[in-house]
Parts: C-alpha cells; sequence; structure tokens
C-alpha cells in the first residue's frame, strides 16, 4: 500500500528514474502518493517549457516552486509536508540533469561546404541543413527545445512543446510543422511548408501558414504566397530564389562551391528571381549572371569575380 507521502531522498530516487524513462508512470505511482505524482508531472512540464535566453537558476527554481504551490484557505499537516517533499524534488531535478546539459548550447552541428546534413534530434525531430551551415542546441533537446542557426535549414519537428529557432535578426516558433530558414548578415527568410510558423523581430509578429513567405532584409520586410511544395529546392540539388537580393544568391553560390565571389557593393542588393545548378559553378554563374547582365570571369581556382 503506498504511504501518504514519500521521504526526499526516496522522491529524488524516484523522480530520476522516471525522468531518464528507467521506471514507467505506473511503477512510479506504486512508489509514490497520487498527490506526490500530480507534482512530478507539473516539474515535468515546467523543465520542459523553460526559456534558454538568459537563464536564472533561482528564478526557474522560484518558478517551478510556484507551481507546486497553489494556496488554499485550508492546508492539512500531510500536505504540508508533501510540499516540502516537492520542493526539495524540484531542486533535485535542477542538479540531476546538470545546468549545462538543459540550459546551455552544449551540441554543435555543422555541414560542409557544397553538401547537406541530416540531423535527427532526440525529440524526433528533423533537421536538414544546406551547405556550410550550423546549429546549437541542448544535449537534453527534448526538454527544452531551442536552438540557433547559422546558415540555412529546414526542419520537419515533431509535435511537443514551444520549438524555437534562434537567429541573429529575429526567432521562430513553432508546435509542430514543416518550415525552412535561411540567415544571412542582417537578413531572415522563412518558408512555412505544413502548419503554422510564428516569427518575431524587433516586436513586430507574422503567423505564416503553408505556402507562405516572410522576408527581413535589412529595414525591409516583405511577405508572400507562393505554390505550396513538400520541400525547399535546395534538397533536390537546385537552389531557387524568388526576388532575392543579389549578396544572398551569391552567398549561396559560395556555400554550394567552396569559393570566394568578389563583386562590387552596387550590385548587392540586386534582385534575382530564378536558380542554379549545384553540379556545375560555370552553369550556375551564368545561370545568375545572364538574367542581369552581369559578367563574370574565374580569376583562379576558387576565386571568382562578377562585375557588370
Amino acid at each position: 500500500m503506498k504511504s501518504q507521502w514519500s521521504s526526499p531522498n526516496e522522491n529524488d530516487s524516484f523522480l530520476a528514474q522516471w525522468i531518464a524513462g528507467d521506471i514507467s508512470d505506473d511503477q512510479l505511482l506504486e512508489m509514490v502518493s497520487d498527490a506526490d505524482y500530480q507534482a512530478y508531472a507539473q516539474l515535468r512540464g515546467s523543465l520542459a517549457s523553460m526559456q534558454l535566453s538568459e537563464p536564472d537558476l533561482d528564478e526557474n527554481f522560484a518558478a517551478i516552486q510556484n507551481k507546486i504551490q497553489q494556496p488554499k484557505a485550508v492546508v492539512s499537516r500531510s500536505k504540508v509536508i508533501s510540499l516540502y517533499a516537492s520542493i526539495a524534488v524540484a531542486a533535485s531535478v535542477l542538479l540531476f540533469f546538470g545546468w549545462n546539459a538543459v540550459f546551455s548550447f552544449s551540441k554543435h552541428f555543422e555541414s560542409p561546404y557544397a553538401s547537406t546534413q541530416t540531423l535527427a534530434l532526440n525529440d524526433d525531430s528533423q533537421v536538414i541543413l544546406n551547405a556550410h551551415s550550423s546549429i546549437d542546441y541542448p544535449k537534453w533537446f527534448s526538454l527544452n527545445r531551442q536552438l540557433k542557426l547559422n546558415g540555412e535549414a529546414f526542419f520537419k519537428v515533431s509535435k511537443g512543446s514551444k520549438f524555437t529557432v534562434e537567429t541573429p535578426m529575429g526567432n521562430v516558433q513553432v508546435l509542430g510543422t514543416q518550415f525552412n530558414v535561411l540567415t544571412g548578415k542582417d537578413f531572415l527568410e522563412v518558408s512555412c511548408f505544413e502548419g503554422k510558423v510564428c516569427v518575431t523581430h524587433l516586436g513586430q509578429e507574422w503567423i505564416l501558414t503553408p505556402g507562405m513567405d516572410v522576408r527581413i532584409n535589412g529595414n525591409e520586410v516583405q511577405t508572400w504566397n507562393q505554390n505550396i511544395a513538400k520541400q525547399p529546392a535546395w534538397i533536390s540539388g537546385e537552389s531557387s530564389f524568388t526576388n532575392m537580393p543579389l549578396h544572398m544568391v551569391i552567398q549561396q553560390l559560395e556555400k554550394q562551391y567552396h569559393c570566394t565571389i568578389n563583386f562590387p557593393p552596387s550590385l548587392a542588393q540586386i534582385k534575382y528571381t530564378g536558380s542554379f545548378p549545384h553540379h556545375s559553378l560555370e552553369t550556375a554563374l551564368q545561370s545568375v549572371c545572364l538574367p542581369l547582365h552581369l559578367k563574370h570571369r574565374i580569376i583562379s581556382e576558387g576565386n571568382i569575380e562578377i562585375s557588370e
């Protein structure tokens, strides 16, 4: 028969095993009271929803304690004891997982030049990185689904708690969907392929549904609709652009062909609509330069010049 409450040391051990998946919900219910089990469930939900931005251990612990303690007019002595035990458990949870593992971006994954890489996260989400792109994320990502992106990636997000992609130009948040994010200097473009995506930048917010795009280029913001596809074209070996600033097109050329392309600053914001293949540098250069009436020449291996 279950006791009315368990000692903090016993609770710590049971909770650690439960979080680690060594014991099931039913097994835990055999070891602790129903009240303690409900408190543990609240703790697990609190940990899963904690934010990584400027983490404060005391603040996070206070948040957990506040969720457990629900003031009532009359509280029995056994309930007070159970709450004290739960508070002790909350502290032990933070210690059990470790500060760095839960709250810091301790894991790094990067794709090389001219290649894409696929990563399966431990929450069953999938990230496909375009050439020369990277993400940083926590070791126990399923407890706090937040990562940093540099470059371009396509995300297939499993349902669950909030999933956040941080970029220098703003954040992208979803619950379960498929979307593409492209980042650059003072640049962010997000395309929604499935579900719903929330993009935030300097206090502004855009909600995207399938086929919708938002682009932030410096101080300029554009939104538009396009034909709904299953995935971005670059996954199939071709980079495709709609009214894209030339400097971002050239950035993608450099990543796909591991080269350096020099061009006059006056060309940076010229808009390009079209595509280039990933299998031939000469064909790719012609695909970009000819429609814009630009010239290109290969100065040396890996060194290219584009001019008017």
